[in-house]
């Protein structure tokens, strides 16, 4: 999986099954090179792929000599598109999404079902684990097709525990500020700014390690709440000087002890 071109690279073997008349009465096994001429073998094709690296069919077998039942399988090697959705960043599902369709005329009158999908248990994909499967048919041209994938997530827990903790962490010791004195008020505004440039610091540092898209993710929106929160804190903290302080005429320090209780308590 490549998030960054949105692209990823698979590999899948697709198990096709049919009945066809020609088959009746031929010998059950691998159809030979005369008798393959016969069959109506369903032409399929990978519809939503970027570049198709490699297509193996392999010989198809009559499994049912008295009802024309005849299997053949295709393993197929792409690089496919994906369609991100990063609004729930680190926490978000991803569809891995494959689309095979009938595209000759003569198989216009055929529909594809799709009986399962399994998926390799040993795959194992850097940064995301595998949910699940799905798999559907529809005909919304007109012709045949089966979608089908597999649903993954992203690995959250390094962002929980590396970047969400942290930047709550630091947000949370902000308060820390209403344990020092209000008058004189240096040292408190002080710690704000500190604590301010320290989130400042860490939101840089990471930013190599998120996603480039146009939307606000969830991570976004978080750490938006925790830098507003610090900017509050620090505002409040000013307006209590000012008003201790009278800078326009007004308050006095028992106005801003009251003004700081209330910040405070907020």
């Amino acid at each position: 999986i490549n998030p960054l071109n949105a692209t990823y690279h698979c590999r899948f073997v697709v198990f096709l099954e049919w009945i066809d008349k020609a088959a009746i009465g031929m010998q059950q096994g691998e159809v030979s090179a005369e008798d393959k001429k016969k069959l109506g073998i369903p032409e399929i094709a990978l519809q939503n792929t970027l570049k198709t690296g490699l297509e193996v069919y392999s010989t198809p077998e009559v499994v049912n000599s008295e009802t024309g039942h005849v299997a053949c399988k295709i393993l197929y090697q792409a690089l496919m598109q994906m369609e991100l959705d990063m609004r729930l960043f680190p926490f978000d599902t991803q569809r891995l999404n494959l689309v095979l369709g009938l595209r000759a005329r003569r198989d216009r009158d055929r529909a594809v079902f799709c009986n399962f999908c399994h998926v390799d248990g040993q795959i194992r994909l850097d940064e995301w684990k595998i949910l699940g499967s799905f798999a559907h048919a529809d005909r919304p041209d007109g012709r045949a097709r089966v979608q089908f994938g597999v649903i993954i997530g992203r690995a959250y827990m390094y962002y929980v525990t590396n970047v969400l903790a942290t930047l709550l962490a630091i947000a949370s010791s902000s308060f820390a500020g209403y344990y020092l004195q209000a008058q004189p008020p240096f040292d408190r505004l002080r710690f704000g700014v500190a604590v301010l440039f320290a989130q400042t610091t860490f939101r840089l540092s990471i930013d190599n390690k998120l996603p480039k898209v146009a939307y606000a993710t969830a991570f976004d929106q978080f750490a938006m709440f925790c830098q507003l929160l610090v900017l509050v804190i620090l505002l409040g903290n000013v307006a209590v000087v000012m008003i201790g302080e009278q800078w326009f005429g007004f308050g006095g320090p028992i106005m801003g002890e009251t003004v700081d209780n209330v910040f405070s308590y907020v």
